[in-house]
């Protein structure tokens, strides 16, 4: 019975109390920290001021805050409180911060918790050893090293501020996110808990299975699982490399798409697509870029160059590389060069095709058709085929071609240079023989239906006709040399690329 009457008599005393000091000259009744609970209050007074101490279950309330505490001193002068042990802030039913210790102004409405901080909210958990919270803003920051939980998300940082409003953290300094299914670093981030995207700044890096993406600006949207990376973006994914001033990627589906100074590199062929826009898919495995293309394949002893307004490239189920080139295409090789309107070449049969006014280089020669297939691997150049209104075609003198024509050749090359051509059907040549003082002897014109050509050291030694060869040899004083053309004669020695960076020419 008496314990009933001293709480009684406690509850009542607390009341009172509580009361008479909401009620303060001069003080603002809307503000003022009210008690709650207390299985102890003791009043005192020091430096001119009222000083309560609360113990025992401890429960305040202040504009719509239930503050819980083991124990309190709350002053009466300034309208604020200390708080400790089994710290716990309740806001609604949407955040609770816990603590060993608390301070908070009625005045300024704002809380700083130390010690086991935790932080609470239906969005996300934050564990620090210090934390301030302005209820104005709604905004929590804490100056020290924190880890926070959201969802399967482990986020840890060394500073950082949480909007309770908008439910938004941005993290400051040595951010880490880890998640199942991957790893984010970054120097400053600003993540959204509703929309579950995330603005990072500064040098970020993300590591997933089978790709690194790094850059120093962009976005992550965690549901949709896409993102935009932006400043010196780079994506690497197994043995290709994707950079660009701005890259779009989506992780689900490996789409993505790189505006500005884009740059794809496949390690393994050593291969390198440049240009200002590019869309890949398949991580990569597929892409095509546009705009001031420059592919490069890089072999053991030399370098090939390709520009053109648009390239496609991919790799098939075996793991094949293939390109097709479109609009404007040249190539450059230290001993072979050409030019089309579109290219095409496969890992599968190791043929490049060259189509619309195909022309190629190689040597001293000049050959034209209207279709071009040339076999390469490795960098060397097996064989090649003229098919349809075939034409080589090589300078002897500064008036004087020699030339050979027939509905298709088949070129042989050994070591890079070719040393036989065979001409099928209609088969025809225009050559000038020369004395062993290489003086001109005339010009000798031949009609066959198939010839073999045998040539060393960038000279024609020798041509055999095949089935009813007929010609006539021209003595050279007789004959205007301009006047000995093959069908299709186009001699585009103005075209030819004499250096890498000359494939940019364009082509009349």
């Amino acid at each position: 019975m008496q314990t009933a009457y001293r709480l009684l008599l406690i509850f009542f005393f607390c009341s009172l109390v509580s009361a008479l000091w909401s009620q303060q000259p001069g003080s603002d009744t809307s503000k003022v920290i009210e008690i709650r609970n207390a299985d102890l209050l003791l009043g005192s007074r020091e430096e001119g001021q009222s000083i309560q101490t609360l113990r025992g279950r401890v429960v305040l309330f202040h504009e719509g805050a239930f503050m819980y505490a083991d124990s309190a001193l709350l002053y009466e002068l300034t309208n604020s409180m200390d708080a400790f042990g089994h710290i716990h802030i309740r806001q609604g039913d949407t955040l609770s911060l816990y603590g060993d210790s608390l301070h908070y102004d009625g005045n300024t409405r704002k809380a700083e918790i130390w010690s086991r901080v935790r932080m609470l909210d239906p969005q996300v958990s934050l564990e620090t050893t210090r934390m301030e919270y302005d209820r104005n803003t709604g905004k929590v920051w804490y100056p020290q090293a924190a880890e926070i939980r959201n969802g399967q998300d482990d986020i840890s940082s060394k500073t950082g501020v949480y909007d309770t409003r908008t439910r938004s953290f941005t993290f400051k300094d040595d951010v880490v996110i880890t998640n199942p299914e991957y790893q984010l670093y970054s120097d400053t981030l600003h993540y959204d808990t509703r929309s579950d995207i995330a603005y990072f700044r500064g040098p970020s890096t993300i590591y997933s299975e089978g790709s690194i993406i790094e850059c120093r600006n962009g976005w992550y949207d965690k549901k949709q699982d896409r993102a935009q990376f932006n400043k010196d973006a780079k994506v690497t994914s197994e043995t290709r490399v994707l950079t660009g001033d701005s890259l779009y990627y989506e992780r689900r589906s490996g789409y993505g798409k790189g505006i500005g100074n884009v740059l794809l590199v496949d390690t393994v062929e050593r291969v390198t697509v440049a240009g200002q826009f590019s869309e890949t898919w398949e991580d990569l495995r597929r892409y095509y870029v546009t705009d001031s293309v420059l592919m490069t394949q890089e072999f053991d002893q030399d370098t090939l160059f390709v520009t053109a307004d648009t390239l496609f490239g991919k790799r098939d189920s075996m793991d094949l590389h293939s390109i097709r080139a479109y609009a404007h295409v040249k190539f450059y090789k230290a001993d072979l060069q050409g030019a089309s309107d579109s290219l095409f070449y496969s890992e599968n049969d190791s043929l490049m095709r060259l189509r619309g006014r195909p022309v190629m280089w190689s040597d001293s020669s000049q050959m034209t058709a209207k279709r071009i297939n040339l076999t390469m691997a490795e960098g060397e150049i097996l064989g090649l085929d003229l098919d349809s209104l075939a034409l080589m075609i090589s300078r002897d003198d500064s008036i004087r071609f020699n030339q050979v024509a027939g509905e298709r050749m088949h070129g042989y090359f050994r070591e890079n240079t070719m040393y036989r051509l065979d001409v099928f059907e209609q088969g025809r040549s225009i050559y000038h023989p020369r004395e062993e003082d290489s003086s001109l002897t005339g010009l000798n014109e031949v009609f066959c239906r198939n010839m073999h050509i045998y040539i060393e050291e960038n000279q024609v030694i020798k041509i055999v006709f095949l089935e009813e060869p007929y010609g006539t040899m021209f003595p050279w004083e007789d004959i205007d040399p301009k006047a000995y053309r093959l069908e299709g004669f186009s001699w585009q020695a103005a075209d030819r690329p004499q250096s890498p960076m000359d494939i940019y020419r364009e082509r009349p």
